[in-house]
């Protein structure tokens, strides 16, 4: 079991779960300002010689938490510019796109905010070569939002309260709904349209190619057969 109080935090219920992950925000009464508590929790740590093809650890078919040793816990936080309404984590299809964090601000905006910047693993200092090539940035107490980011654009969704993700037939496309006084839906892509053709794709000239490659096909078909045939007469 693992605990945590935060002295002067006030505004509970801004709370969303994501595999390993618990993020939570509050207004700290007396820093006077809007935070982001993340943990992470993971099984155990393994030393660099724990697996290879002869030795393989040990691993029970059924969990049960009552017999499982405490997780590992990873703590950070964070703060944040603007007051929170929502918190909820982006889901796809197969669950491979990264899951970011959707929250809904007090302005009536719609952020994604990327799981690296939330990462609690994230060193105090410059990041090692094995760090960085992990993408962990080095930490900084205070999140600054990508305006790009945002997946309401330049739109105010008026009175917004909540946010609802759900999954699309597309893996790299999640479906964002946000409620309140109105309604805003879109979609949003967390490790980019990496299983989409681009916009100005163009599609004429694969046609053609296409085309072009099957004319070629029966030619060379039609070849071989003809010197199939004169080879057989002679």
């Amino acid at each position: 079991m693992h605990g945590v109080a935060r002295e002067g935090g006030r505004g509970g219920g801004l709370l969303a779960v994501s595999e390993n992950w618990v993020v939570y925000g509050y207004w700290n009464t007396k820093a006077k300002r809007h935070e982001v508590g993340v943990l992470s929790l993971y099984e155990g740590m393994m030393g660099p010689l724990d697996l290879n093809p002869f030795k393989v650890p040990l691993q029970e078919a059924t969990f049960s938490s009552f017999r499982a040793k405490p997780p590992v816990v990873m703590q950070r936080t964070f703060v944040f510019p603007k007051a929170l309404k929502h918190l909820a984590a982006t889901v796809t299809a197969q669950g491979i796109s990264t899951k970011n964090m959707v929250a809904v601000l007090e302005g009536g905006q719609v952020a994604m905010v990327p799981r690296r910047l939330l990462d609690p693993r994230r060193p105090n200092g410059k990041p090692s070569q094995a760090e960085a090539s992990e993408g962990l940035l080095q930490y900084h107490p205070y999140l600054v939002l990508d305006p790009r980011a945002f997946v309401s654009m330049n739109q105010t969704v008026l009175g917004a309260e909540r946010v609802f993700v759900t999954t699309a037939v597309i893996e790299s496309t999640t479906l964002v709904l946000t409620a309140g006084l109105d309604l805003f839906f879109t979609r949003a892509t967390p490790s980019k349209t990496f299983d989409l053709l681009a916009a100005d794709f163009n599609k004429e000239f694969l046609l053609l190619l296409l085309g072009g490659l099957l004319v070629a096909t029966v030619g060379l078909r039609k070849l071989d057969k003809d010197r199939k045939l004169k080879s057989a007469w002679q």
